[in-house]
């Protein structure tokens, strides 16, 4: 037995324990491994702040801060996300987009990063409303929202941009204190734009810009996402849908029976595709199928506003639809799916958009265009457009011209569908030459018809179909597009007030008939419409009615919604755009500088191609002679615009004379193509709307005058004597026919009259002046048609109307900060034996001599105290007032039910720098 005589194994354990922890104390710079247990961390372990010198700062509520690292683990910053874009093909919502409280609060929607180095510069910008063009063709947003990089080095400049197009997040400015503190939107299904584009100067004669861009849609968290720049496609059920082919005359006349499309033969529908008889193997197949529903027999005749449906019903598997048919005359081609939808426990029937395939050139009748149309049916995926611009300077002409085209890609919807593209061109050329008092000058343009940079998708997640335009409507090019079409009922909402179909019907389109059917719609943007309650900078500042660039509208320069020339006293200074001057090339009796259509801005008119050349004269500095003819054509359907025109202008200014300005435009037209836009409609009290006009075809074959002048005189001290003439006269006959004696049909006449327009100031002290002023305005339209059974003229008066408008305006300082301000526009409505004043020159009086009811005086007072200060920093204007309306109808029945008094109330208040 061995006896043990060192120390116990115990002792020996708590020894080396010790040993342990003293050594790791003495260490230098050693750190424990080992913590307190009533401390989790060592974050916690914080002294006493003692606030007495330095205050305290509260916690961050606004800006939630923490630290910020890349997707590669480098730390950025202590802060907070501002803007973040991520796309995922393989999660559910993998297209995500989110902006900050602080994007919208302390950046204003604009962040714009900036660098240098050597001879090049660049600016990285993200932000909801960055001006963007990139050719009048492909790209031209007044509001582009997402990304755009810009590179200059002085020769060669680039630029490129990025979005997410389907929701891309408009952070709102007025409802600033609403918005969460990050705002992010997740989707499955997003359309994307990817674009950019390049100029260069080679020498001092010639600029090449190169443009590209790429409309797609994508999906994410699919099985097997398929993404690509020709986009993915919605997939829809075909178990229980048809196929459509849609059959109709292109340019149809509501009374033709016949001469119209004709098909004549069964169309042949070859499908393809593959049946999955297990897992893992799947049978391919390709055959012709029958159609379920069509004509009773061939050949058929499509004439008038008729249309022919044959419907198919597809097998389960199909990949491809490939269709051949025979057709001539003028047909129009268009295909579409019906597909099953569940709906509260039952099944209701979906539609998808329906896609034009073929269409006839012109407005063939007699079966001359006879050929085989052959199509693949797809849903549109994406389009990419591309093309080259050049400006160059060559033998002393300007030379300017572009040539771009569109691939509209589509796809049968079916994830693994046949693919395929729909190429379309336009191109134009200008040129010009000055030559001394010589000037000469040509255009050449074709639009083809299915060329376009918008694009229309029906989207995977809801099959709501969405419509992207890369050219805004935005005639007045300020910084809200004017509008944009919708199809159906749209991804952005909609008001039966709002909302138009420009094409068959100049009414508006309430919500439940809108969603009743699947063509297109024109929605106006509420910012552009004025709304006098919530102004917008520039909004509103239709074609040419901001002459002096102010940013507010001439036609509304005290900013109320209601146009000048309607309203008392402002309408001493303005007339309705029918008084102005100027061409009207599309011919729709709207000068074309006032004019606000419901198309994309493209520099000429799509589906037209034409040349116009013309040539001026220039003897002068103020006198100009100008001769010139255009030609241009619509090609998908049988439309012109032929025009021959001589124009002369003249504009004096000298101070013995004041200034002077006559113009004169004859032309001979043949037009027969619609251009509808938005004018002004006026009441007979002066009350205007803004309202759709589906242009009424009146220069199908004319000869048009239009004659203007305009004086003005002010070399008298504080006197300045005004007026302007305009006469406009449409000789008409019958379409297509020689211009003689025999085929004249009627005549168009408008004369519109201002003078005297006088107004005299008179000083009285150096306190009170007074404003003496009066305006006589007059306009007439009638319209000359032939009556075919008397053989004679029947003369229609459209209008007739004059207004004498007095006015005396006081003005008194009060003090050097508050004036007393009043006036009157007319000064009595019944004279001493109280009858109506009808005849006194001191009467304001409007008189409508096709409807004497409509005949009344008023008399209008407006007084208000202005105090003009400064406050907080601010130019201070307050305005407290009130106008009292007198209203007495001439026609007595008239009067006891709209004769009228008013009061208003006005306190205004306005604050700027």
């Amino acid at each position: 037995m061995m006896t043990h005589t060192g120390p116990s194994r115990p002792v020996i354990h708590r020894f080396l324990l010790i040993a342990c922890l003293v050594t790791t104390m003495l260490l230098p710079g050693s750190k424990t491994l080992a913590q307190y247990i009533t401390l989790p961390s060592e974050s916690h372990a914080e002294a006493y702040e003692n606030y007495g010198i330095d205050g305290y700062e509260n916690y961050a509520r606004e800006i939630i801060s923490r630290k910020l690292y890349d997707n590669f683990g480098n730390f950025l910053v202590e802060g907070f996300p501002v803007y973040t874009l991520r796309h995922n093909p393989i999660i559910p919502g993998g297209s995500s987009l989110g902006k900050s409280r602080q994007y919208l609060i302390y950046f204003q929607n604009l962040i714009v990063s900036q660098d240098r180095y050597k001879g090049f510069s660049s600016s990285f910008i993200i932000g909801d409303a960055i001006r963007t063009r990139f050719s009048p063709h492909i790209l031209n947003k007044a509001r582009f929202n997402g990304i755009r990089w810009d590179g200059f080095t002085g020769k060669n400049n680039f630029s490129f941009i990025s979005s997410r197009l389907s929701d891309p997040i408009a952070m709102p400015l007025d409802l600033s204190v609403s918005v969460p503190q990050v705002t992010t939107r997740n989707y499955s299904w997003a359309t994307y734009l990817l674009g950019g584009t390049w100029r260069t100067e080679i020498g001092d004669v010639l600029n090449l810009t190169g443009s590209y861009v790429n409309i797609f849609q994508t999906e994410a968290a699919s099985d097997r996402p398929k993404n690509s720049l020709t986009g993915a496609v919605t997939p829809i059920n075909v178990t229980s849908g048809h196929f459509v082919i849609r059959i109709a005359d292109d340019s149809p006349d509501p009374g033709e029976v016949a001469n119209g499309a004709i098909l004549y033969e069964r169309p042949l529908v070859k499908v393809s595709g593959s049946l999955a008889t297990d897992s893992t193997t799947a049978t391919p197949f390709s055959y012709f199928i029958i159609p379920i529903q069509e004509p009773n027999g061939y050949p058929v005749d499509i004439a008038g506003e008729r249309v022919e449906e044959i419907h198919y019903e597809l097998p389960p598997g199909t990949k491809r639809v490939q269709v051949t048919m025979t057709l001539s005359n003028d047909y129009s081609v268009e295909a579409y799916q019906t597909y099953p939808v569940p709906a509260a426990g039952d099944v209701r029937t979906g539609y998808t958009q329906s896609q034009l395939v073929a269409r006839a050139d012109g407005n063939v009748k007699d079966q001359s265009n006879k050929r085989q149309v052959s199509f693949d049916y797809g849903l549109n995926t994406g389009k990419t457009i591309y093309g080259l611009a050049a400006e160059a300077n060559l033998l002393g002409f300007h030379l300017n011209g572009e040539y771009d085209v569109s691939r509209l890609h589509r796809k049968f919807p079916d994830p693994d569908g046949f693919i395929t593209d729909q190429a379309a061109s336009s191109w134009y050329l200008q040129t010009k030459r000055d030559m001394g008092k010589f000037t000469i000058g040509a255009e050449f343009f074709d639009m083809n018809p299915n060329f376009g940079s918008d694009l229309t998708l029906m989207n995977g997640a809801d099959s709501s179909t969405y419509y992207f335009s890369l050219v805004d409507d935005n005639d007045d090019n300020d910084r809200y597009a004017d509008g944009s079409m919708i199809i159906g009922p749209g991804p952005y909402g909609y008001s039966a007030g709002n909302i138009l179909n420009p094409y068959n019907s100049t009414t508006w389109i309430s919500s439940a008939a809108l969603a009743s059917f699947n063509d297109e719609y024109y929605i106006a943007n509420q910012n552009e419409v004025y709304d006098a309650q919530l102004p917008r900078p520039d909004a509103g500042i239709f074609p040419g009615v901001d002459e002096n660039n102010d940013g507010v509208p001439d036609d509304d320069q005290n900013s109320n919604g209601e146009p000048d020339y309607a309203e008392p006293f402002m309408m001493f200074y303005r007339d309705p755009q029918r008084f102005d001057f100027g061409d009207d090339w599309n011919n729709n009796d709207v000068i074309d500088s006032r004019e606000n259509d419901i198309l994309p801005d493209y520099l000429y008119r799509p589906d037209s191609k034409g040349h116009h050349v013309f040539a001026s004269f220039h003897p002068g500095r103020n006198l100009e002679l100008t001769a010139g003819t255009m030609r241009q054509e619509a090609i998908s359907f049988q439309g012109k615009n032929y025009s021959d025109y001589l124009k002369f202008s003249y504009y004096l200014q000298k101070p013995t004379l004041g200034r002077l300005q006559f113009g004169y435009i004859g032309k001979r037209v043949q037009d027969n193509i619609p251009d509808p836009g938005f004018q002004y409609q006026e009441s007979a009290v002066g009350y205007t709307m803004l309202y759709n006009t589906n242009s009424t075809l009146y220069y199908q074959n004319s000869v048009a005058h239009s004659y203007f002048a305009m004086l003005g005189y002010d070399q008298i001290p504080n006197l300045v004597i005004e007026g302007k003439m305009k006469f406009d006269q449409n000789q008409r006959y019958l379409p297509d026919r020689i211009r003689k004696e025999s085929t004249h049909i009627g005549d168009v006449g408008y004369y519109g009259f201002v003078f005297p327009k006088v107004s005299y100031r008179l000083p009285l002290s150096e306190t009170i002046d007074v404003l003496l002023q009066y305006k006589r305005r007059e306009e007439k339209r009638e319209e000359k048609t032939l009556d075919p059974n008397t053989l004679s003229f029947v003369t229609d008066l459209k209008y007739d109307r004059r207004w004498s408008i007095p006015i005396i305006r006081f003005n008194y300082k009060l003090t050097e900060k508050t004036q007393l301000r009043m006036g009157y526009q007319g000064f009595s409505t019944k004279n001493i034996w109280d009858k109506l004043d009808d005849k006194g020159v001191l009467s304001y009086r409007y008189r409508d001599f096709k409807d004497p009811r409509n005949d009344f005086n008023k008399q209008i007072f407006l007084g208000t105290v202005a105090n003009h200060t400064q406050y907080g920093g601010y130019e201070l204007w307050l305005q407290v007032g009130f106008q009292t309306e007198t209203v007495r109808y001439v026609d007595p029945e008239v009067a006891e039910l709209k004769d009228s008094e008013n009061i208003k109330i006005i306190v205004e208040v306005v604050a700027g720098y």
